[in-house]
């Protein structure tokens, strides 16, 4: 009888181990079916995540192009300010330093009220779609909303800023494309940068920097004077109307 006892609990366990042995691998296939599930999933999602940056890219470069694009058919006058627009700058300590409004305008030429404190004077610019020039000032004119622009004579020897022509004797020099200006108005982008150095103060050298952004003209000015004495002055665009 204790023969058969043994005999009985031998093979309940067998087959107990059979069992366990047949379960075993189960588990291990449920896991690897869950980690199988999943990467189909991660591999949409970084494709997914490529495919988004891809396109980020994609419309950044069209952005850029079309601008390019519409440069090259406006040349200039992608950067003329509105007739009727006026402005306000002020320096790196937020006290205004100049005003300026655009009072006139034709095919070539438009004309700009500056002030700066007690002191307002007329500038004209001719600004065309290869060039942008100061044409004349008018210190102190006694009516500043005169139309100086009727029957206006183009000088030689007008102070070129921007020129597409080769041979024209450009007085300022292109330091900066397409870039991104902030100002206390808002930021710019697509803004292109001038720059001219004169000796107009003994012993040192005065160094202009202009700003031009599209659809609004000059949105910053720097200026510099080297030397021991030195120093460095800004004009921001804060109002824009």
């Amino acid at each position: 009888m204790l023969k058969w006892i043994v005999v009985v609990i031998i093979i309940l366990g067998t087959l107990s181990g059979c069992f366990n042995q047949q379960e075993k691998p189960k588990e291990s296939t449920s896991t690897e079916e869950a980690a199988n599930s999943n990467k189909p999933q991660q591999k949409v999602t970084e494709a997914t995540s490529q495919n988004h940056g891809q396109k980020s890219q994609v419309q950044a470069s069209a952005s850029n192009d079309n601008v390019a694009k519409k440069q090259d058919q406006e040349g200039f006058m992608e950067f003329r300010p509105k007739v009727g627009s006026k402005k306000v700058y002020v320096d790196q300590e937020n006290v205004e330093s100049l005003a300026e409004e655009v009072a006139y305008e034709n095919d070539r030429y438009i004309q700009t009220i500056v002030r700066i404190g007690q002191s307002t004077s007329v500038v004209i610019y001719k600004w065309t779609s290869d060039e942008i020039s100061i044409v004349s000032e008018v210190e102190s004119p006694a009516d500043p909303y005169k139309n100086y622009l009727t029957g206006i004579k183009e000088k030689s020897d007008r102070e070129i800023l921007l020129s597409s022509n080769a041979s024209a004797k450009v007085s300022w020099k292109v330091i900066g494309k397409n870039e991104t200006v902030q100002t206390p108005f808002k930021s710019f982008n697509h803004v292109i940068a001038i720059e001219k150095t004169s000796n107009e103060v003994e012993g040192a050298d005065t160094i202009y920097t202009y700003y031009l952004a599209p659809g609004a003209g000059i949105i910053k000015q720097l200026y510099q004077v080297t030397g021991d004495q030195g120093y460095t002055g800004v004009s921001l665009l804060q109002k824009l109307e």
